[in-house]
């Protein structure tokens, strides 16, 4: 499976479904999910 096939169940433009986090501008997006990028792989095995 794909990250990006993934990713699409886990956050939309404005909410986090793993975090349960509101997203109001797109800079806060965009940080959010660079976090959140980098949490994920940290957690997949062998990384």
């Amino acid at each position: 499976m794909k990250s990006t096939e993934v990713d699409q169940g886990l956050f939309t433009d404005s909410y986090c479904k793993v975090c349960s986090a509101q997203l109001i501008s797109e800079s806060q997006r965009v940080a959010h999910y660079e976090f959140l990028g980098d949490v994920l792989r940290h957690k997949q095995p062998g990384s």
